[in-house]
């Protein structure tokens, strides 16, 4: 092998390959509409093969949205831990705030129990 390094054995590396799936499926998803892209125009797009989407993602809807089990555990959360008295307008605000702002890669809204 060369002095370069293939992409996706770093963590950074992991990092890009998964953020430009993520960009290939939504571009393609605009162009195309969802129905009508596959698993392997997405790959392609992205310039990997099927089998590394596979590594990244189960299947097409989680590459738009790959944080969603994540997302749906802290909003779970702000609702059980919200105290009694409460506003629900407010809850609901910060519950939204919540799942508008957090990303996989944002570290301050990790999934409970996910250190």
């Amino acid at each position: 092998m060369t002095g370069a390094t293939r992409r996706g054995r770093s963590p950074e590396g992991r990092a890009e390959v998964r953020r430009e799936l993520v960009a290939a499926a939504v571009a393609l998803f605009r162009t195309r509409g969802y129905e009508d892209t596959t698993v392997d125009d997405i790959a392609a797009a992205a310039g990997v093969g099927r089998r590394t989407f596979f590594r990244y993602f189960r299947g097409k809807e989680d590459a738009v949205s790959p944080d969603h089990e994540a997302g749906l555990a802290r909003l779970a959360a702000i609702f059980e831990d919200a105290h009694p008295s409460e506003p629900t307008a407010s809850l609901v605000l910060r519950a939204g705030e919540t799942s508008s702002t957090c990303t996989p890669t944002t570290p301050t809204c990790r999934s409970p129990g996910s250190g």
